[in-house]
């Protein structure tokens, strides 16, 4: 039940009938009137109601319970280093709208020629699970590897390998799209991949280059799953072809 007031009437009661009976004295029912009435029962029942229940104090310096008190610890990569702080497959708003984006796409060829040079081949045709540089991670190279074991694989720019079975999300790919994206910059640095029309540097931040071979990796999953992992049938195949023809021409 409500609080209640001195005479042991509930105090929104006593509040509400000297608010009827004042607008009964005034004989009118301005907007104005009643409103000014309103606002100041609001104010009455709001002392009210301090004077009649106590005012309860929250310590803020509370020692937290263990369970709370304890922070996640940041994600580390295989060495021990900071995880690469890779972005989601959305490309960043300032990318996307920059003037140059339509220029950036035709020249992402260099992501895709530097993947292959440090994949060891020459078409993306030649990829398969033959490869040591692409071939799927053993139970017990992925124990190794999530247990920081000294046997684990490590992933170095003349060293390099993707699970491409594993999701592009899984600790050793971000690991292999962190190693790319330094190889990358560092032979876009040196004067490779050069290109006469020079795009604006955001276009070259890392966590741009890690987006954009990101969205790379997915299109290199779809071929590799679709000729090693479920093999596409020719129907299949003509099936997926019409339907990219089709959604093409939508977009022009």
């Amino acid at each position: 039940m409500g609080p209640y007031n001195a005479t042991g009437t509930p105090a929104s009661t006593s509040i509400d009938a000297v608010l009827l009976a004042e607008v009964l004295r005034l004989g009118t029912f301005n907007r104005d009137a009643i409103q000014q009435l309103l606002e100041d029962r609001d104010r009455a029942l709001l002392l009210e109601l301090q004077r009649l229940i106590p005012t309860l104090s929250v310590n803020d310096s509370t020692a937290a319970t263990p369970s709370t008190s304890r922070q996640k610890s940041a994600p580390r990569n295989a060495d021990g280093g900071p995880a690469p702080k890779l972005k989601p497959e959305r490309v960043h708003p300032q990318v996307a709208e920059h003037p140059q984006h339509t220029a950036f796409k035709v020249t992402k060829g260099r992501i895709r020629t530097h993947f292959h040079h440090l994949m060891g081949v020459r078409t993306a045709q030649e990829i398969g699970p033959h490869l040591m540089t692409c071939r799927p991670l053993t139970e017990q190279e992925q124990e190794d590897y999530l247990k920081k074991r000294p046997t684990r694989f490590v992933i170095t720019a003349d060293n390099f390998r993707v699970d491409l079975v594993l999701p592009r999300t899984h600790s050793f790919n971000k690991d292999a799209i962190n190693v790319f994206a330094d190889s990358f910059l560092e032979a876009l640095a040196s004067g490779g991949y050069s290109n006469p029309a020079k795009l604006a540097d955001i276009f070259w931040e890392k966590d741009n280059v890690e987006t954009a071979f990101f969205n790379h990796l997915k299109n290199v999953k779809g071929n590799y799953y679709r000729r090693f992992v479920r093999i596409e049938t020719e129907e299949a195949r003509f099936d997926r072809l019409a339907a990219a023809s089709r959604s093409s021409r939508k977009t022009r």
